[in-house]
């Protein structure tokens, strides 16, 4: 019930900035959906707004958000038994991580690399 209730609140946040023409805000609303998706089990279903969330952040030249979000979908490649995805995914999510130096992701990034590597 509490995660329904926040998937609504999620799609009313996402309808007001989309409204609002700030593109560069939705992919972490998108990401916030996938978070609350994969709590209701639903991480599979969730390859649009993963897509999406890509593509915004690819155009917009969000780095941090391309990783969190290449993260994801590393996720659900490895959930859905794609491994070759997931490690596409992997790669580039560390090209990132050493062009930006990002370190809040590392330890989860080394999770999932080695994750895939099994």
């Amino acid at each position: 019930m509490v995660l329904e209730l926040a998937l609504r609140h999620v799609a009313a946040a996402l309808e007001q900035l989309k409204r609002s023409g700030r593109e560069d805000d939705l992919p972490r609303a998108w990401l916030v959906e996938v978070d609350v998706r994969d709590a209701l089990g639903e991480l599979q279903a969730c390859g649009d707004l993963l897509t999406h969330t890509l593509t915004v952040a690819r155009r917009n030249e969000l780095a941090l958000c391309e990783v969190d979000g290449l993260l994801w979908s590393a996720r659900r490649h490895l959930a859905l038994h794609d491994r070759p995805a997931a490690v596409r995914d992997l790669e580039r999510a560390r090209a990132i991580v050493v062009r930006t130096g990002y370190q809040r992701c590392r330890a989860e990034l080394r999770e999932l690399e080695s994750s895939a590597s099994s």
